[in-house]
């Protein structure tokens, strides 16, 4: 019977600790759930949700010189709604949206235009992709995987598209548009569920020949979906950067179609 006891007895300390332990799991989750709560709720009320898109306006009217101070202060809210995970409401994206838009023609020569575009891609892309981790491995060794066929009776080979999916991109690296030029020769290529990095430097594609009777030339397009975009444009980019920008500015889903050029 003592042996017994001294079973149940070390059975029901071990039971005991368990509760305490999930006890102390919960108010551990508890307090962090509301410190979380309380940043959100206090970067709310230091950043109100309308100071983006009326710094923004007044970038806009202004000369450039006197766009620089508002659109610096744009950046900043940004980054803050970042930190803590904000996300703004629906009406207020798309009215930034547009400001972004309208700024993009008004001042296209000021780098504080494209930091604030830049930013606000990303913080966007975030708040659609459920601030997903940007953590994956490169998609270099999906690249070249395009599928081929031809028709009865004819010579013509069809290439299907690439696919290529849950990786990083770096955009404006050479490694990247070297593999994307041999691809976008044969068929479209497909981005799905990738992280897009950009950093604000030269998209260069240069048509690679690959078959002997054929000029070289670009068939093919990118198209990117469900992806998370990250931008960070310190400076003006060329024309094919400022392009790839409007066409994230204009897209609100994470879907984009690009041709090359």
């Amino acid at each position: 019977m003592a042996k017994v006891d001294i079973l149940e007895e070390r059975i029901n300390n071990h039971i005991r600790f368990f509760w305490a332990l999930m006890t102390v799991g919960f108010g551990w989750l508890a307090f962090n759930s509301v410190q979380l709560m309380g940043i959100k709720e206090t970067v709310g009320k230091l950043i109100p949700e309308k100071t983006i898109t009326e710094n923004l306006s007044s970038a806009i009217s202004t000369s450039p010189d006197k766009a620089k101070k508002p659109l610096i202060q744009v950046v900043s809210s940004i980054h803050q709604f970042q930190a803590a995970k904000v996300s703004l409401p629906d009406k207020t994206i798309e009215e930034a949206t547009e400001e972004l838009n309208k700024l993009s023609n008004v001042h296209q020569d000021l780098p504080e235009t494209w930091s604030a575009i830049g930013a606000f891609i990303t913080y966007r892309s975030q708040i659609i992709r459920g601030w997903e981790e940007t953590n994956l491995p490169l998609c270099d060794n999906q690249f070249h995987g395009a599928t081929a066929s031809t028709e009865k009776g004819s010579n013509v080979v069809t290439h299907g598209p690439v696919e290529v999916h849950d990786c990083k991109i770096i955009l404006d690296s050479p490694g990247f548009t070297a593999n994307l030029s041999v691809d976008l020769e044969l068929a479209d290529v497909i981005f799905t569920h990738c992280a897009v990095f950009y950093n604000g430097g030269p998209i260069i594609f240069v048509p690679v020949k690959v078959a002997r009777d054929t000029p070289p030339k670009f068939v093919g397009q990118m198209i990117f979906k469900e992806c998370l975009f990250v931008v960070s444009l310190p400076g003006v980019p060329d024309s094919h950067g400022m392009e790839f920008a409007r066409a994230l500015l204009s897209s609100h889903s994470g879907t984009v179609e690009l041709k090359p050029s």
